[in-house]
């Protein structure tokens, strides 16, 4: 990364979804705003070679698109026309025809005007509103979701409801009032509703387009909040991110992990949206590290918000023409990082609120948390790769296989074709880690705390027995082969976990790894369980009895290596000092701050290690690369004994200094450092 060390070790694969502009498909790089188009060489020399076309409702937005359009074909950009389809009314909602109708005539005017235009690379979608759900719309849905049987609503929600119609978004907190958090099947469905009806909105704008052009990419964005992009349909191929600056939970890295959530495990392309606000005080080396961090991720473009401000700042004009060099070929930019794991990502907890709206969920009502301590302590990345996140549609057998573990915080609906995959992942020697909710929306007493039997079965537990309602953390009980970093006795803080807590007994084949105490006092309850470990077939469920995720962060002793030691069963390499992600045959390392690190990589031992190229990064050069081999060989130690030791490093020259950790019959390590070793 820019100001640090970036090392790329040569080991091929499938390219990342890319846009072809000039006919060679290649990353992206936009700066939204450009409005003359006496301004397209200066931006040309930036290093960007994407123009965003916003067309918003208006009649002379299709002649200033036009002439943009004409403009930046002659300068060799590619461009993508957005329609501003949410700007066709103050709340758009799919469900009211009039909506519709105007979608279908704007849609068709505009497409049908420009797509004769040259450089057009594709069409996009949306902007960052979301739909809001009323009562009229929230009883349609719901008849939808309960196929008009009123007793089976009056069955789910333990409510003697009078009629649909008597439902409004009101009831939900009515009738889950005095609950655990406040939250039931009822708030549960509050919610779905809100998901459906943003998803109904996706899915006419990708309609609309597609009925007038069929054959050029479509990009739906940028997305309102992170809570959206689980809820994209597939009849898209790209997603724009939106990381709001009054939500940034990462702002040295402008939230990368958003575009891992966008890309939901390789199903779409990802812009990274990059929030320009006071250009004047954003540093150079700050855009190229944002710019950097997205590609690391997987992004297929960055777009830069806006371009006025960015225009009159050489500074930042510069950095970028620096990082536009290096992304042009580099294999972190244009192959897909290996996922280290997974995340199955439901969009219910909220994780943050700002102004009364959950940045990750829709059931504001459980509060801050889940899954933002996963973000920060792993959201940029792990020493092993990066993590994938999982919709519910991602859940198929064939592509748990690929991950050693699969972390599903707050996880309340489990449909039973997905409670099904995962148990066919985890028996075939997967490892599920999942906390107090799971399988919640189809809980037997209306809360969120009590699954169904067959939900309890997979987890290898009996039904809660009762509820605690404060902090606490827990303590090792005993040594696990799932978690040999973490030794008996050694303890989370006292309050890691907020309440409530289920008391819950131990099923066949589950073992207690942790034992819970409540926080207030400090002292553990030798027979209270707070992790519990159930062995499966080949593989075993962890599961916590409180919400793993919600307090729990990499400031806690016992955060990472519990996290590093589940990903570590799946890695083949590590980075020590650092973090690092595998791009078809390359192993990417960069540090985890801005400092310059001194990084050790290791790999499983081989004969010869056949790494062939590297990158190195220093600001203000371009990328120098080298090829690089080291070469082990035997040396007789004794009659029936050998000595491993390396024999040469090439080049000899580097701009790098290399320095031998460990050799031997398990494991090669080596220091890659920009500092000079004393």
């Amino acid at each position: 990364m820019a100001g640090s060390l970036l090392l790329a070790i040569l080991l091929g694969g499938a390219m990342r979804p890319l846009l072809e502009i000039g006919a060679v498909k290649k990353p992206a790089l936009s700066a939204l705003g450009l409005e003359k188009p006496e301004e397209l060489g200066k931006y040309k020399r930036a290093g960007l070679n994407l123009l965003w076309i916003e067309v918003a409702p208006g009649e002379d937005q299709i002649r200033r698109a036009r002439a943009l359009l004409s403009s930046a074909s002659r300068e060799g950009l590619g461009a993508v026309v957005h329609l501003r389809l949410d700007l066709l009314d103050e709340r758009p909602n799919p469900l009211d025809p009039s909506y519709v109708e105007a979608c279908e005539g704007f849609a068709r005017r505009v497409i049908e005007a420009l797509r004769g235009s040259p450089g057009i690379v594709a069409w996009a979608v949306g902007g960052p509103k979301e739909p809001a759900l009323d009562d009229r719309s929230f009883r349609s849905l719901l008849k939808e979701l309960y196929r008009h049987n009123l007793a089976g609503l009056r069955t789910a929600w333990r409510a003697p409801i009078p009629s649909f119609e008597a439902v409004t978004i009101k009831t939900p907190l009515e009738i889950d009032k005095g609950k655990p958090w406040g939250v039931g099947r009822p708030t549960l469905d509050l919610a779905i509703c809100r998901m459906g009806l943003i998803r109904r909105l996706y899915l006419l704008w990708a309609r609309v387009v597609r009925e007038a052009d069929k054959k050029r990419p479509l990009v739906l964005g940028p997305v309102a909040r992170a809570r959206d992009l689980p809820l994209v349909p597939s009849d898209f191929d790209f997603v724009c991110t939106n990381p709001r600056p009054e939500a940034l939970l990462d702002r040295e890295g402008c939230d990368p992990f958003l575009v891992r959530m966008a890309i939901r495990a390789g199903k779409f392309g990802a812009f990274h949206l990059l929030p320009l606000k006071g250009a004047g005080k954003v540093k150079p080396e700050d855009l190229e590290a944002w710019v950097e961090s997205a590609f690391l991720q997987g992004a297929s473009g960055v777009l830069i918000k806006g371009w006025p401000a960015l225009s009159k700042h050489p500074g930042l004009l510069k950095a970028l023409r620096r990082v536009a060099e290096l992304v042009k070929e580099a294999p972190w930019a244009t192959f897909p990082p290996k996922p280290s794991g997974a995340v199955l990502f439901e969009p219910f907890s909220p994780g943050i609120i700002v102004k009364g709206e959950g940045e990750f969920g829709f059931v504001e009502a459980l509060g801050e948390g889940d899954p933002v301590n996963l973000l920060e302590g792993m959201g940029r990345g792990t020493p092993f790769g990066p993590l994938d996140f999982l919709s519910l549609e991602e859940v198929e057998p064939e592509r748990l296989a690929k991950y050693p573990v699969i972390f599903c915080p707050m996880t309340l609906l489990l449909p039973p074709e997905v409670l099904l995959a995962l148990t066919a992942y985890v028996e075939g020697g997967g490892v599920v880690c999942a906390d107090i909710g799971f399988g919640g929306y189809d809980s037997v007493d209306g809360t969120i705390l009590y699954p169904p039997q067959e939900v309890l079965d997979f987890l290898g537990v009996g039904p809660p027995a009762d509820v605690l309602d404060r902090p606490g953390g827990f303590i090792v009980a005993e040594r696990h082969p799932l978690f040999p970093s973490l030794s008996p006795w050694s303890s989370t803080g006292l309050k890691a976990f907020p309440p409530p807590m289920t008391i819950v007994t131990m099923g066949l084949g589950a073992v207690a790894f942790g034992l819970t105490h409540p926080g207030l006092t400090g002292t553990y309850w030798p027979d209270l369980a707070g992790v519990i470990i159930a062995t499966r077939g080949r593989g075993f469920v962890v599961y916590g009895t409180m919400r793993l995720w919600a307090n729990w962060g990499p400031e806690d002793p016992l955060f990472l290596p519990f996290h590093l030691d589940l990903l570590r069963r799946g890695a083949d390499f590590e980075v020590v000092g650092g973090l690092g992600a595998r791009f078809g045959r390359d192993i990417v390392v960069w540090p985890s701050g801005k400092e310059r690190e001194r990084i050790e990589v290791r790999l499983p031992f081989r004969p010869e290690l056949p790494i062939g190229a590297w990158t190195y990064v220093l600001p203000g050069q371009r990328a120098s690369r080298a090829p690089l081999r080291i070469v082990v060989e035997p040396e007789r130690a004794g009659p029936s004994l050998l000595r491993f030791a390396p024999v040469w490093v090439e080049p000899a020259q580097a701009p790098a200094y290399i320095a031998l950790q460990r050799c031997d019959n398990e494991e090669v390590s080596l220091s890659i450092s920009s500092l000079s070793p004393l």
